[in-house]
């Protein structure tokens, strides 16, 4: 629990003390997703071969792998059997029916896209299934979740324009201009730091329109939060001071 003191008077609409808490190690899924962007995020700038690089959380998985030689060799040789079964149209793996990804037809009309999703769904259930089977600590599992995680989303066959019918669909209705406006949006993203597709468009919020910013300053730092405390804006304020405490996602 965190207390302020207000030594001035602030106003509660437009004044208000923030602070960025790091998460407590609850085990939870949220505080886990939590821990995981606070301790990816800050490599974003390094490039990303280094973002990826084998670290000591890495090291004691693959450490962990090699001991257990049985039980990796159980797990390949239940995705063996799962992909032979894909191949021979028997497999009944399927996405979740929330999932937008594959909500197109043609995921489960043509036998070839089925296939190939099958494949996607199967290797990535057996990539979660090893980790688990792991059992390493929060930290490791946290970290090592997330890189999954995100390297499985990418991996999606949704996101290949070869594959994706969603893809051919825009290409034919604009005339090819779909590959033409999304080719440049990936050269302009990575031609800068750090390398990573953008959310919105660098002009996309202009200070005064859409965009406020109160003047400042930073009243307390210790190793576990920050606390910004915002000058007032109005003549007229409240008694005691309004704390805003942001969610670990995006904090950054």
């Amino acid at each position: 629990m965190i207390t302020v003191a207000a030594t001035t008077p602030i106003d509660a609409s437009m004044n208000t003390t923030r602070t960025a808490v790091e998460p407590a190690n609850t085990g939870s899924a949220e505080s886990a997703g939590a821990g995981a962007l606070d301790l990816l995020l800050p490599h974003a700038t390094v490039g990303v071969l280094r973002r990826f690089r084998p670290d000591a959380s890495m090291t004691r998985y693959a450490f962990w792998l090699a001991r257990r030689p049985g039980t990796v060799a159980a797990r390949y040789g239940k995705l063996g059997a799962e992909l032979a079964g894909i191949a021979a149209g028997r497999s009944a793996i399927a996405p979740q029916p929330r999932d937008r990804r594959f909500s197109d037809p043609a995921w489960s009309g043509n036998p070839w896209l089925k296939r190939t999703l099958q494949t996607y769904l199967a290797v990535g259930h057996t990539a979660g299934e090893l980790l688990a089977d792991a059992e390493l600590d929060w930290r490791d599992n946290t970290r090592l979740k997330f890189v999954l995680t995100n390297l499985i989303a990418a991996s999606a066959p949704s996101n290949n324009p070869y594959l994706s019918p969603a893809a051919w669909k825009a290409f034919i209705d604009t005339g090819g201009l779909s590959v033409v406006r999304g080719t440049r949006a990936f050269v302009s993203d990575m031609a800068s730091s750090p390398r990573i597709p953008t959310m919105v468009a660098p002009d996309a919020f202009e200070i005064g329109t859409d965009l406020a910013v109160t003047p400042g300053a930073v009243v307390a730092r210790t190793d576990v939060f920050e606390l910004i405390q915002y000058q007032p804006a109005t003549p007229t304020v409240h008694q005691f001071p309004l704390l805003m405490v942001p969610p670990m996602i995006n904090k950054y």
